[in-house]
């Protein structure tokens, strides 16, 4: 009779356990984003994947690049939000040194070529993406419409 009590008791410590613990409203899954690429020039410089926390920009993650400018970062993500690929060539101008772009779970891939090395248009996947992302911003942040500014790429 005391060991039919003892799994009973031990049964029912258990299935509290895993209950408290798969039904958790606040534990959150974290996904992960991957971010690669390769900057088309680019020998050697130190590249930063940034993000904005709060009012401040802060750097997640970062490699030296020398050589090849192929460049892979892993990070975790819980919603989808903008982040920046903030390269510091070193070479005293800032102009073009960082790179907005829309991240969330899974792989992102970054290319760009130049204009001056046959830029390509953007494709339709893309432009759905930024607009799925101004109307998520718009919402979050409260933006006025007319706060937003069109790039030249987009504008053509």
């Amino acid at each position: 009779m005391t060991s039919f009590r003892f799994v009973t008791i031990f049964s029912i410590v258990l299935i509290f356990i895993f209950c408290t613990n798969n039904n958790n409203p606040k534990k959150k899954f974290i996904e992960t984003m991957i971010v690669k690429g390769t900057i088309k020039g680019l020998r050697k410089g130190k590249l930063f994947l940034q993000k904005i926390k709060d009012t401040s920009l802060i750097n997640i993650d970062s490699i030296t690049i020398n050589g090849k400018p192929n460049f892979e970062f892993k990070t975790p993500i819980e919603t989808a939000e903008i982040f920046y690929l903030y390269l510091d060539k070193e070479d005293g101008d800032s102009l073009n040194d960082r790179i907005l772009f829309f991240g969330e779970k899974n792989t992102i891939e970054i290319s760009n070529p130049g204009h001056e090395n046959g830029y390509k248009k953007f494709n339709k996947k893309q432009i759905n993406s930024i607009l799925k992302l101004s109307k998520i911003l718009i919402k979050k942040y409260k933006i006025k419409p007319s706060f937003f500014l069109g790039h030249s790429d987009i504008e053509r």
